[in-house]
This record gives structure tokens, sequence and C-alpha cells, in this order.
């Protein structure tokens, strides 16, 4: 590939941010001179003690500044990206056993770049209580959760695989956080779907401790030990737009509202 459409490293490097590994969106600079997407620095301030992740100096939420310079270039990144360059075909892999091969292919295409992942927790491994998800996920940074249900009448498991990504580390505390790079996605056989915020303002994650991974205002919620009751259930759309034309509302994951999990996993991006 000619140095036209290939983009120079050093540049690459300038407009990803150092926490989330993904082409900024809303960039801001801290006091420690370095630049971050907006939505991970403030997280990354409120569970480290206002700590910088690049120089361990203090930083605080206050003196966060625009970059409005970087946030230019990587616009004109991205924009030039989606036209020039294609992907090769990547197999996603971290460690997990509920996507066949296609489906690890294809899950790439919910990112511009293919990223390197790691599987952190496994439900019918680890857990399907709330702890046991806290215990594995809270801090780990961006991460990536796919999660299949059964019938609530047997133990029969759903063809689809539906989830969510997030910069977000998880937490264990009671509260509400935007994410612009955030968004669900439902695979159903081959055929994958990805619902995006319906603005950058939306609730993408919330976090409690006595449940499992939620995403936007319940559009995903999981239940502690989902395994064991129907208690999980969706409210899609919400804070997240249905793409599809014969949309199924609520029922787009699931056949039904709420259901009973047969597997969850989550997966962190490997730096």
């Amino acid at each position: 590939m000619s140095s036209k459409t290939q983009p120079d490293s050093f540049v690459l490097s300038a407009i990803t941010c150092p926490i989330t590994l993904e082409v900024f969106v809303d960039p801001v600079v801290a006091d420690d001179g370095h630049t971050y997407e907006r939505s991970a620095i403030v997280e990354w301030i409120k569970n480290h003690h206002e700590t910088s992740p690049m120089t361990r100096q203090t930083i605080k939420l206050k003196d966060l500044k625009p970059n409005n310079v970087v946030k230019q270039l990587a616009d004109q990144y991205r924009s030039s990206s989606t036209s020039n360059v294609s992907k090769d075909v990547v197999i996603f892999y971290g460690g997990g056993t509920l996507l066949n091969k296609q489906q690890r292919i294809l899950i790439n295409d919910l990112f511009y770049k293919p990223k390197m992942w790691s599987l952190i927790y496994k439900a019918t491994r680890d857990g399907f209580g709330s702890g046991d998800f806290h215990n594995h996920c809270n801090s780990r940074g961006a991460t990536l959760t796919l999660i299949q249900t059964r019938s609530r009448l047997s133990r029969k498991k759903r063809p689809t695989i539906f989830g969510g990504y997030t910069t977000i580390p998880w937490s264990s505390r009671y509260a509400f956080y935007t994410d612009p790079q955030a968004f669900l996605f439902l695979i159903n056989g081959n055929e994958l779907t990805r619902f995006n915020l319906r603005s950058q303002e939306e609730v993408a994650v919330s976090h409690n401790v006595s449940a499992g991974p939620i995403f936007g205002f319940d559009d995903i919620h999981i239940c502690h030990r989902a395994n064991e009751n129907n208690f999980s259930y969706s409210k899609f759309p919400n804070s997240y737009a249905d793409s599809k034309k014969d949309g199924l509302g609520r029922k787009t994951f699931s056949k039904t509202k709420f259901f009973a999990v047969a597997e969850i996993e989550v997966y962190k991006v490997v730096t």
C-alpha cells in the first residue's frame, strides 16, 4: 500500500487515546500534557485518585481542555480512512467459546482497526453473581461484552448473541456514564447489526453493584444470577437507536422482554 493511503504510524499514534486505544472523538488535554478521550480520562481520574495514567502526577477534572487541533486531525483521518483503507480479514480471538469462526470474523467489522482481546470473565466458569462480574471486570478498561440467552421454560440456548462495547471501566458504584464510543450489537447467525447511541449525551452504561453489565438506560440489563431466573430484561431502544427498519423493540435481543441468560463473556482490550 502506498504512503498516500497508509496512515503514518506517528500520526495514528498522535490521534489515538492511550487509554481506549481508539481514534479520538472528543479529545481533551490534561495538566500532564497528554491528550485523552474525554469520557475515558474523566472515569480514570475518578477511579485513580486524580493520578495521571501516563506520568502519575495529579490531574484535575476542572483543568481538562478541548484539543481542537487533535480533534480536527482525528476527524480528517476517520473520514479519509473510511473511503481509502480496506480491512484485512482478521479473526477475533480472546479465549472464549461463544462465537463460531465466521462470527469471529464478522465482529471485527464493529471496529475500524481490529483489536487484541483477552477474556476476563466467563459466567459459566466464574459465576453468574453480580459480585463475580464486578470482581473480574471492574477497572479493566475498555471491554466488549457478549451475551447468550436461553428459553424461559427450558435450558435450550437461543441462537442469537448480543452485547455491547464501552470504553468506560466497569465499577461497583451506582452511576450513569456517557461514552461517545459505546455501541450495542446483535449477531443472528452470520448477520451482524450495530446499534449506536441516539446522541453523545445519552447514558451509555449504568453501573450497579447488585447487577451485571447494564448498557444504556436499561437497553440491556443483566441481573444478579441471571442463569437462575428470568429477571434480566431489555428496554431497547432507549439510550441506543434501533437501526433496523423492521425493529422488534424490546424483543430485539431475545424473543421476550425478560429472559434467562445461558452465558456471558467479557473481553478487555489488550494494551
